[in-house]
């Protein structure tokens, strides 16, 4: 494992893809910063989550693209390399450059943030399960997109699937984020100030509630979605977040588990 993860990390000081994510990563720092309006650093600290499963998608399938259609794989496994630490090397790496561009993110905007719009506001204990959120957000994300690329051979294929599925789980995170809601006991009405900023929210009953067992369904298709998941990270609601790692934990390990079975029965051209 130790030698496909230096050889696949040495790939990456070569890949222009790595460089260009990086900069996008930047250069989305410096858009929030400069370009949108906010009150608080809050709102803006894992403003890039929301959107970086599609970066992630991009590079993941075609990083490990390449390797099918340069045979690297093959190889791989002609000099005795199992299939498992195949998946799972490529699965870490993508998992290594995502956290890192999504660090990168972060670094910037809390650097010049503080200098700019003021320190956050969330506690210590608060911002701790806001990054181990994030964390497994992206490795939900890298999870998903690597199963995609390893058992899809051809880049282009893999590239238009991942694509697609990144818009399909925006997707589906409006539907059921709208189900979820709708279906849940209370609803919840904002309390805004006179200066329009909401300051807390206010629970009436739901006359749509049709009981407990649709709403946990309905929230477990929605946290099952690691967009779902960005999106309540980015909106500071702190309603499922102490579920989401238990959410995100399962779907990573169901989802490398059927990666790696599908990948040890798989032909390769």
């Amino acid at each position: 494992m130790s030698k496909l993860l230096k050889a696949g990390l040495y790939r990456l000081k070569k890949e222009k893809l790595f460089w260009g994510f990086i900069i996008v990563s930047i250069l989305v720092a410096i858009y929030v910063l400069t370009m949108l309006k906010v009150s608080t650093l809050d709102s803006i600290i894992n403003e890039y989550l929301y959107f970086i499963g599609l970066m992630i998608a991009i590079f993941v399938s075609i990083f490990v693209g390449k390797e099918h259609a340069e045979g690297l794989i093959r190889n791989k496994l002609i000099v005795g390399h199992s299939r498992a630490n195949i998946y799972l090397s490529n699965l870490i790496i993508s998992i290594i450059v995502s956290l890192l561009c999504e660090l990168i993110y972060i670094v910037i905007v809390l650097i010049v943030g503080t200098q700019t719009i003021g320190n956050m506001q969330m506690t210590l204990s608060e911002f701790g399960l806001e990054m181990l959120n994030t964390t497994l957000i992206i490795i939900a994300f890298c999870s998903i997109y690597n199963f995609i690329a390893m058992v899809c051979s051809d880049i282009t294929i893999a590239t238009t699937i991942c694509t697609l599925g990144f818009i399909a789980l925006f997707i589906i995170n409006i539907a059921t984020e709208s189900a979820l809601r709708s279906s849940a006991p209370t609803v919840k009405h904002s309390i805004i100030d006179n200066n329009g900023v909401i300051v807390g929210y206010k629970e009436y009953p739901n006359e749509n509630y049709e009981g407990e067992a649709k709403y946990n369904l309905i929230k477990a298709m929605y946290l099952l979605n690691p967009e779902s998941q960005a999106y309540e990270v980015i909106g500071n609601d702190d309603e499922y977040t102490k579920e989401m790692p238990f959410y995100s934990g399962a779907l990573i390990i169901v989802i490398s588990a059927l990666g790696i079975y599908v990948f040890s029965k798989k032909q390769l051209k």
